[in-house]
């Protein structure tokens, strides 16, 4: 496996608190659901939780075999389509308003997390594919997610 200079496997603590910490809304969220009465909601969302926190591990597991950036971009790819499948959880069935969300709230998570997975794992190409070196694409993303 080549390593990648930019890229690189940290300790665990890195990694799950990267991973974990990310996505821990799924979980509260979840929990939070199915302490209000609203069983199927919560258990899709903390069951999205769950799957991601299965597959942190497993790509932890296997560190020695893929790199940290192919490993990264896997979990976001991942995470993106799993955050919007629980956001669509939370339209479809009602339960925004259960997790402290309004109308408005539900269109800045669509945008926020339709738009920023994307962005996010371009990112990671253009900074893999320049070795962390600056980019036009960096500094665009870096300005663009400031505002958030």
């Amino acid at each position: 496996m080549e390593q990648d200079e930019y890229y690189r496997w940290h300790s665990a603590l890195a990694w799950f608190g990267t991973t974990l910490g990310c996505s821990v809304w799924l979980g509260i969220s979840g929990v939070v659901l199915l302490a209000r009465d609203s069983p199927a909601a919560g258990f899709i969302l903390a069951g999205i939780y769950l799957a991601l926190a299965i597959l942190a591990a497993a790509l932890w597991q296997r560190r020695e075999t893929v790199t940290a950036y192919c490993a990264l971009q896997v979990w976001f790819a991942v995470m993106w389509l799993l955050s919007l499948m629980a956001i669509a959880t939370l339209q479809w069935t009602g339960t925004y308003t259960k997790v402290n969300l309004d109308a408005w709230g539900m269109v800045f998570l669509w945008i926020g997390v339709g738009l920023g997975g994307p962005l996010l794992i371009l990112d990671f190409y253009a900074r893999h594919k320049t070795n962390g070196k600056g980019n036009l694409f960096g500094v665009l993303f870096d300005l663009i997610a400031s505002f958030f």
